[in-house]
């Protein structure tokens, strides 16, 4: 249905305009170094994660998922290893996540969910590391 489509592309561009105000600036410090990834001297095994974080487009939709449930499906799809840092994020199943993007790139799709909830992405020996933001 076209007006349906029409929506979810109205809702991925309001998300994807959402992730760029939250992504931070120079001398920003509400959000600290959240999405270090794309900041990180990347080289190997890194490198070609954070290339497949860009080149991988996915659509996703889901109300009130546990975050662990929604990082399960992104490294499902995705074929990407990720960990939940159960140190900063004692209890990621009451992280709850509603999210609902179409045609999108996987990079994207993780400052959606991880920005607005002052969650990081970090790569780390060719794995992303989801964890609370340094304050």
């Amino acid at each position: 249905d076209e007006a349906a489509r029409d929506k979810d592309a109205d809702f991925a561009a309001q998300c994807r305009g959402i992730a760029e105000k939250l992504r931070p600036r120079e001398r920003a410090s509400a959000l600290g170094v959240a999405q270090a990834w794309r900041t990180q001297a990347l080289r190997g095994a890194d490198k070609d994660v954070a290339d497949k974080l860009v080149a991988i487009r996915i659509t996703i939709d889901m109300h009130n998922a546990p975050l662990s449930g929604v990082i399960a499906y992104l490294q499902e799809i995705s074929g990407l290893n990720y960990v939940i840092d159960t140190k900063t994020i004692e209890i990621p199943d009451n992280v709850l996540v509603t999210i609902k993007i179409t045609d999108t790139s996987l990079a994207q799709v993780l400052e959606c969910i991880t920005l607005p909830r002052g969650l990081d992405a970090r790569i780390e020996s060719g794995v992303v590391i989801i964890s609370r933001t340094e304050k």
